[in-house]
């Protein structure tokens, strides 16, 4: 069987793909692809195949290092294989052994909640394990008032009721100086955590502020008319995913952070959406446990790296750079 795709995907073409699909987020659109080209200079090699009447599209991005190139699908998030849902696990092998080769030295998936397929590994596919494979995710589907009740756990109301007591005011802006502001309170958390260069540049805040349409949103908590807090999340197919948050440190007695969830859950049952994904929390124990007391479940999530013969020299090479 020959295997044949184009990169030349129409991003309405894409679009349509991905919005139709299931377990579909912001990640996997082009609106993110050029975020990341703009920001990283990431090459969007997407690519759209043609088997056997039915169109499999893997959104992805090329990155390039010392004459050699890897792909990653999706960079900074989750990335995906939409297709079919009878694809066999033989085709879906032989698509992504097709992904690497010559200077093509691998390929990662890292694939979103509730996403799996059924495939075989070997000595070319493998499964990552890692400490920051998993997230934990809020169904929503039996409304707020349901969660506030039976999920929110005591501790977590008293922190929104008591921002609340204290005037903590959440405004909902996609301004530009908006995100300034938010990239402001990130910074000041990195270098608490230690961090001399933010992990993120600020590039990459322009840019969802530029490329990121209704998708991307910022809250922000303000006291005594300061900032104290920030929340982006983004918004796609049923679920909003919690994908940044910073906050003053000097200021977390009054639990801004409490309320920009509490906003954003009451918002999304609103508005319709099933899930509220928190997000990755890795072995922060502090950070996994809030997430829980809003009654968020911890999901596994599956990572897999496709390598050619000469991938595990070029691991070698990346690792020591």
């Amino acid at each position: 069987m020959n295997i044949e795709y184009t990169e030349n995907v129409s991003e309405q073409k894409w679009n349509k793909i991905v919005r139709n699909s299931e377990n579909s987020y912001f990640f996997h659109t082009p609106a993110w692809a050029k975020i990341l080209e703009e920001t990283y200079g990431y090459r969007i090699a997407t690519r759209l195949y043609e088997i056997e009447g039915d169109e499999i599209l893997i959104p992805m991005m090329e990155g390039k290092k010392y004459g050699f190139s890897y792909y990653h699908s999706m960079p900074l998030g989750y990335g995906g294989i939409f297709s079919a849902p009878d694809l066999s696990s033989e085709i879906l092998k032989k698509i992504l052994k097709d992904i690497v080769g010559g200077r093509h030295l691998f390929f990662d998936l890292s694939l979103p909640p509730f996403f799996s397929f059924s495939i075989q590994e070997d000595l070319t596919i493998r499964q990552v394990n890692s400490e920051w494979n998993y997230t934990h995710v809020l169904s929503l589907e039996k409304g707020f008032e349901y969660l506030w009740k039976n999920e929110f756990k005591r501790d977590l109301k008293r922190g929104i009721k008591k921002a609340e007591q204290n005037n903590v005011e959440i405004i909902n802006t996609n301004k530009l100086e908006s995100f300034e502001i938010f990239y402001s309170l990130y910074k000041n958390r990195s270098e608490i955590w230690g961090y001399e260069v933010p992990p993120h540049p600020w590039k990459l805040y322009e840019n969802l502020h530029k490329f990121g349409s209704s998708h991307v949103q910022l809250r922000l908590a303000v006291k005594d008319c300061k900032t104290i807090a920030g929340l982006i999340t983004f918004e796609y197919g049923d679920s909003i995913f919690r994908w940044m948050n910073a906050s003053l440190k000097t200021y977390l007695k009054y639990y801004p952070n409490n309320l920009l969830d509490k906003e954003v859950i009451e918002y999304a049952c609103k508005m319709g959406f099933k899930y509220y994904n928190f997000g990755a929390s890795g072995n922060l124990e502090g950070v996994r446990k809030y997430k829980e007391r809003f009654g968020a479940e911890k999901v596994e999530l599956k990572k897999y790296r496709v390598v050619s013969r000469l991938g595990k020299l070029a691991n070698m090479i990346l690792r020591r750079s």
